[in-house]
């Protein structure tokens, strides 16, 4: 009897058991069709959401292209013209009204506003509590132009409508004012010491001395420009130089040997070219004496140069300073030679005659005073002078360049060419000329300022 029920319910238990199978895989199935819509139904919704923000974009640019409706925004306020529009049969905005809405409107924008007028006047009459002010209470509010009612009188100073202002007790003691005046001068200059130590042994082929030399060079410049035309530049030039030798009389020599100041006065023409007064002087600091004697054929004020000029000088300066120039023609000139010592032969070695202390000369002058920066390194500059009566010239040409090693350490070429024929004591005996030439080539300290 067991057996019978067991061989009755197998089949169906065969047969739920394959329906159970089925089941579950259409289970699987439907979960992944319900994902498939699920994403197809998030995508419709991205469209429509992207569609309806566009149209909502599309409608708030209208609206920002439609001021007509702002009265149905702002705080409650009672129109005038909105109680009108509703009285009247036929209505249309006037030049005065609240919205200034011109007469040459569209027949549009006059039913925009109608419309507005209709649904402010329903709200007047439903809820009369929501408004509090009218459109003449917002009319004599003050507007951010204001128009000028009394002519402004241009003759009027700022210090009349200056209002007064009390500063309190911070600004009792008194502020004293002190003007400055400017300073229009300009001061520089160079210095520089120069050794030399020579040595010669006793059997030296070409035989020599042992000597030491010692050379001082100093250079002051001032100028005063106020900036109005008007300059005055001065300049001092100092130069002393001692050398040791065999002179049995003064074992040591003078060399160098120069004393100049040079005062220029400028007012400016045009550009340029200045109109110009040159006082310059020239005299020696120390006595020079003839080899092994006490006559000594230069000293202080012995000679003493001046020439006094008037004429045209004229200035460059490169843009990027490396060449600076001046030029100055004077066409009369006047030149002074003064000897203080009685001595004749002293007076006659230079050109002045016996009974005479001076030497008075007229004729046209020149000046070139020249600088350029060659290299970073390299620097020439000269002064280049001029003079003649038409009987006698005077020539001089005195080149200086420089080997800069550091900002306190360099080296100088001196090269001095002059002629004079203003006296026969400056004839070279040995080549028969007035040319004279100084030259030397040192390496010493420098300090500029």
């Amino acid at each position: 009897m067991r057996f019978f029920f067991l061989i009755l319910f197998l089949p169906c238990f065969v047969a739920a058991s394959a329906q159970v199978r089925p089941e579950a895989v259409s289970e699987l199935t439907r979960a992944d069709s319900i994902g498939t819509i699920y994403s197809a139904r998030l995508d419709s919704l991205m469209r429509v959401r992207k569609r309806a923000e566009a149209q909502a974009a599309s409608s708030m640019q209208r609206t920002k292209l439609n001021p007509y409706f702002y009265r149905m925004l702002v705080p409650g306020t009672l129109y005038n013209d909105a109680v009108s529009s509703s009285l009247q049969l036929r209505w249309m905005p006037g030049r005065d009204s609240a919205q200034g809405v011109p007469l040459a409107a569209s027949q549009r924008i006059y039913q925009l506003i109608d419309n507005s007028s209709l649904s402010l006047a329903d709200m007047y009459v439903r809820h009369p509590e929501l408004f509090d002010h009218t459109d003449a209470d917002i009319q004599s509010q003050d507007k951010l132009r204001q128009e000028v009612k009394q002519p402004i009188d241009a003759t009027d100073g700022l210090g009349k409508m200056a209002v007064p202002v009390d500063l309190g007790n911070d600004m009792a003691e008194p502020v004293a004012v002190k003007a400055h005046r400017p300073n229009f001068w300009k001061v520089w200059g160079e210095g520089s010491f120069r050794f030399q130590q020579n040595y010669y042994s006793e059997n030296w082929y070409k035989g020599g001395s042992d000597n030491y030399s010692a050379l001082t060079v100093l250079r002051l410049e001032s100028m005063f420009d106020n900036r109005r035309k008007f300059t005055w530049h001065n300049r001092l030039d100092f130069e002393l130089g001692f050398q040791t030798s065999d002179d049995k009389v003064h074992k040591v020599r003078v060399t160098n040997n120069l004393l100049r100041l040079t005062s220029s006065l400028s007012y400016q023409a045009i550009k340029n070219w200045h109109y110009t007064t040159e006082v310059k002087a020239t005299t020696q600091n120390m006595r020079n004496y003839n080899w092994e004697s006490d006559t000594y054929s230069s000293g202080f004020f012995d000679p003493l140069y001046l020439n006094v000029s008037v004429g045209m000088k004229y200035a460059y300066r490169s843009k990027k300073g490396k060449v600076w120039g001046e030029l100055y023609l004077a066409p009369v000139s006047y030149e002074m030679r003064y000897v203080a010592n009685d001595s004749i032969d002293l007076r006659r070695r230079h050109g002045i005659k016996d009974g005479h202390s001076t030497l008075h000369n007229f004729g046209p002058y020149a000046r070139w005073t020249f600088d350029w920066n060659v290299m970073k390194n390299i620097h020439w500059g000269w002064n280049m002078y001029f003079f003649t009566n038409f009987d006698q010239a005077q020539f001089q040409w005195e080149n200086t360049i420089k080997f800069t090693i550091n900002k306190y350490l360099d080296a100088t070429l001196y090269v001095y060419p002059r002629f004079d024929d203003s006296s026969k004591n400056y004839r070279s005996k040995k080549k028969d000329t007035y040319w004279m030439l100084q030259e030397y080539l040192s390496l010493g300290l420098t300090y500029k300022f």
